[in-house]
């Protein structure tokens, strides 16, 4: 059996409902106050769509502040990469 590992490359190619959808394989216990925003990413192609009246942005940028304990290399690349879409270091 073949482990498969997502590169930082790949992730790039991923829109925000393939990068939640990383999430949610990744961290087994999804920090309560991450779920809905998590489960808004879901439903989201790009940075620039909307969720209800909320951006897509501001769903992703709650999510880091909620996604603290979330730890390892999958997050880190993830959350790199969700922070790169919205222009933030």
């Amino acid at each position: 059996m073949t482990t498969q590992t997502t590169t930082t490359t790949d992730l790039s190619a991923l829109n925000i409902a393939g990068l939640a959808r990383l999430v949610k394989q990744d961290w087994k216990k999804v920090y309560f106050g991450a779920v809905p925003y998590l489960n808004a990413m879901c439903l989201l192609n790009h940075i620039s769509d909307t969720y209800g009246l909320d951006d897509c942005k501001d769903i992703v940028l709650y999510f880091l502040s909620n996604a603290q304990s979330w730890r390892g290399e999958t997050a880190k690349a993830v959350k790199a990469e969700l922070k790169k879409r919205c222009n933030i270091k």
